[in-house]
């Protein structure tokens, strides 16, 4: 997957949401920091791409992203 994909994607989402712009300090932002950590490894973020399209089960989630099912969840 490109970057270029991705970034279409998560634009084609974000413009049918109409948010404020965030209020706050940089320091404010520490938990959003975080939560994006976890989604830095590759299978992970291809999974919310994937539940961005539509539901799927972990069956179909672990097959497209070429994980076991079992351990689908346990990146380091």
């Amino acid at each position: 997957m490109s970057i270029d994909y991705l970034q279409r994607t998560m634009v084609t989402k974000m413009k049918s949401i109409t948010v404020p712009k965030p209020l706050g300090s940089v320091e404010d932002f520490t938990e959003a920091v975080e939560c994006l950590k976890t989604l830095a490894h590759p299978a992970r973020l291809r999974i919310v791409i994937i539940l961005l399209h539509g539901r799927s089960t972990v069956g179909e989630l672990a097959t497209d992203c070429g994980i076991q099912d079992n351990v689908g969840l346990r990146f380091n």
